[in-house]
This record gives C-alpha cells, sequence and structure tokens, in this order.
C-alpha cells in the first residue's frame, strides 16, 4: 500500500482539493457528495457520508484550522481527497 503514499498521488490529491476550494461556497456535505460522484460515480451511503463530514472536522483540528475556515483550505480537503483515494472501492475495479 506504499504505492498510495506515492507523490504522485499526493500530487494528485493536492490538484484536487485546489480545484475543489476555488469552487464557490458550499457545504462539507455537498462537497462530500460531489467527491464521490468525481471518484466513483455515485452518491455516498447516510454512513460513508457521517465519516467523511467526521474526517472533515478531524482534520480540521489536525492542521490548526478553525472549522469555519475548513471549507476553504487546502490541507484539509487535500487529506479528504488522499481518503478516497484509499477507499478499497477506488482502488480495485470490481
Amino acid at each position: 500500500l506504499a504505492h498510495h503514499n506515492h507523490p504522485f498521488v499526493q500530487h494528485k490529491a493536492d490538484l484536487w482539493a485546489a480545484n475543489l476550494i476555488t469552487q464557490p461556497h458550499g457545504t462539507s456535505r455537498e462537497w462530500i457528495n460531489s467527491i464521490f460522484k468525481t471518484a466513483l460515480s455515485r452518491s455516498p451511503t447516510d454512513e460513508e457520508r457521517q465519516r467523511f463530514e467526521a474526517m472533515v472536522s478531524e482534520l480540521a483540528a489536525l492542521h490548526q484550522v478553525p472549522i469555519a475556515e475548513a471549507m476553504k483550505n487546502q490541507l484539509v480537503w487535500k487529506d479528504v481527497a488522499h481518503g478516497m483515494f484509499n477507499l478499497k472501492e477506488f482502488i480495485h475495479i470490481p
């Protein structure tokens, strides 16, 4: 699984985050829905949405970003995108 932390994957997560934070302000729920549709061509389940919303809050705390500023923080969304890249469904083609 070391390749999931490869600089190429990190770079792609960073690019995705950069694109997200330039979008009109939305909610974390809307952005999580968008990320799932882009990456997996489906909406997240309620459980997945809750996990990713909690992830946004945890990452904001980790990066010492006030939750009110998390929607425009590239580090937070880079880590969210990286989390998406590491989902089993994203990694393995059914």
